[in-house]
């Protein structure tokens, strides 16, 4: 081989090694630097109007940006015709691969009306979903009505038999000023079903951490990392080992992997 066929193979493997590089390849995005703040905001004019607005502004991350309220997408941040309430407003940054987010509070003027909302997670298999959100006020006048997703107000402050998801709650006083709340039920808890694994899995000699820590089932992190495993072998009744729980209980342990494995 002669001098300039090893300098063309020399050239060649070099091109070849550099190929992966492009002089745009930028290094990790740091997200940390990404901020969203509320620049101003106005509150409902009237009990019962939509005509409050937010601005919101990011900034220190990189471009493009992409505002989100409640599903309302857009690229200035401003988001306008709310009702009183509480909101969420996220950003995200650097082509998706930043996300920060901020909560705001908007009122309604003159009033001093206001409802928080507090979920609480199924203990029970859809469709018999036994979750609920109970919506607590303060202010305004009495009586005060409740509603669901658009629904009828009702007079009731406990919405019930509802599943995991994400709900549109709304609290009415007599005036008829309104506060508007965004509300996530979680899924299913471990401690639905923490003593059907502690009493029919985590036992001697099988998952009480006697075979290795790993296995140790008396520990939720355990059971969570092998929840997908967990419910695939009481399904066909491998385990546990005397295959002794009911459908019922089966089922409880499906769809708590199903809703996330929450502890």
């Amino acid at each position: 081989m002669n001098r300039m066929v090893l300098i063309s193979v020399a050239i060649a493997s070099l091109v070849t090694i550099l190929s992966g590089c492009k002089e745009d390849d930028q290094p990790p995005l740091d997200c940390t630097q990404l901020t969203l703040a509320v620049t101003s905001k106005s509150d409902v004019t009237a009990c019962g109007d939509d005509d409050a607005s937010v601005q919101v502004t990011a900034s220190s991350g990189v471009e493009p940006y992409t505002y989100d309220l409640n599903g309302l997408t857009n690229s200035t941040g401003l988001f306008t015709g709310l009702k009183a309430g509480s909101y969420k407003i996220n950003v995200t940054g650097g082509n998706g691969d930043c996300t920060k987010s901020v909560d705001v509070k908007l009122g309604t003027t003159g009033s001093d009306f206001d409802a928080t909302a507090t979920p609480t997670g199924s203990t029970e298999c859809p469709p018999n979903s036994n979750g609920f959100i109970t919506v607590d006020v303060t202010g305004g006048a009495s009586p005060y009505q409740f509603r669901l997703n658009n629904n009828s107000f009702a007079p009731s402050n406990v919405i019930p038999d509802l599943g995991k998801g994400i709900y549109s709650v709304e609290a009415k006083d007599a005036n008829g000023c309104t506060v508007f709340i965004k509300v996530e039920v979680p899924g299913m808890q471990y401690q639905t079903i923490k003593s059907l694994i502690e009493l029919n899995c985590a036992t001697t000699n099988c998952h009480d951490g006697s075979l290795g820590a790993q296995s140790d089932y008396t520990l939720f992190e355990n059971v969570k990392e092998n929840s997908n495993a967990i419910r695939t072998l009481t399904a066909n009744k491998s385990m546990p080992p005397n295959s002794n729980l009911s459908q019922e209980q089966i089922d409880l342990i499906a769809c708590w992997v199903a809703d996330g494995a929450n502890k």
